[in-house]
């Protein structure tokens, strides 16, 4: 059996994951991603791009964040149509 790991962080999962989904289509694998926070959560300020007015920023939590990368995770295996397992801790 063939299996792609891939680590993301809740701040940071784009270019290693599509990598690994990229590698497990061509390959025929199957990808496991962990989704685990690296550094501590330092309350970051994201954009709120639906807004078109400038500088209005929402503060997500660590958990809104770790469940909206689950999301995009699960959403990418769909698309490269690879089995994927998704492992995610969440730290408070």
């Amino acid at each position: 059996m063939k299996d792609v790991l891939v680590v993301a962080t809740p701040n940071a999962a784009g270019h290693a994951s599509k990598f690994a989904f990229a590698l497990a289509q061509l390959t025929e694998a199957h990808v496991t991603a962990l989704i685990t926070e690296i550094e501590p959560d330092l309350g970051m300020i994201e954009p709120d791009l639906t807004q078109r007015e400038g500088n209005i920023a929402e503060q997500r939590s660590t958990k809104d964040r770790l469940a909206r990368t689950i999301d995009l995770i699960q959403d990418a295996a769909r698309l490269a149509n690879v089995t994927c397992t998704v492992l995610a801790e969440h730290r408070s």
